[in-house]
Formats: C-alpha cells, sequence, structure tokens
C-alpha cells in the first residue's frame, strides 16, 4: 500500500464546501478507481481553508493508471470547483 497524501487550498477558503463534495460523491467515485483501496477527507483545524486528502492506493503505479478513468474523471469533476490553488501531492510507503 502507498498513501497518497494531498493538502488542498479550498477555493474562496471554503473547505466546508469541499469536504462535502467530497462527502456526496468525489470520495465513492475516487474509491471506486482500480488500486484505490481507501479515501480520507478532512477540514484543516489550524488552517480551515484547506482540507488533507488521503488516498490508499495499491502503488503509485496504480494512481498513475486511475488518471483517465471514468471514476477517476468523475472525482475530478466534483472537486475541481472547489480547489483553490494547486495542491501538494506527495506519496509514501
Amino acid at each position: 500500500m502507498e498513501l497518497e497524501v494531498c493538502v488542498i487550498p479550498a477555493k474562496d477558503g471554503d473547505a466546508a464546501a469541499l469536504v462535502k463534495a467530497m462527502n456526496e460523491g468525489g470520495s465513492a467515485s475516487l474509491a471506486a478507481c482500480e488500486g484505490c483501496q481507501k479515501v480520507t477527507v478532512l477540514q484543516g483545524i489550524e488552517n480551515p481553508g484547506t482540507a488533507l486528502l488521503l488516498v490508499e492506493w495499491d502503488s503509485v503505479a496504480a494512481h498513475e493508471a486511475a488518471k483517465g478513468s471514468d471514476s477517476f474523471n468523475a472525482f475530478v469533476s466534483v472537486l475541481g470547483p472547489h480547489i483553490g490553488g494547486g495542491a501538494d501531492v506527495l506519496h509514501y510507503r
């Protein structure tokens, strides 16, 4: 298992809307990608205008292969309108 860690700045600082959108379909779309084991999204406490996205993948290669799939595109369409800037994305094993 490899863990993707993303700190996402929310559009207009509204991380609550980002988390809500993920809980109402974005997480399920991402979890439907082949190689995705678990999706967690949390609103920042010290920086409430950000969200933390944790995704457990079989491998970084599985993450890369998922990009462009229908499920991944559905996730992006849900999350996209709520992103306020570039996200820091790192993988850990």
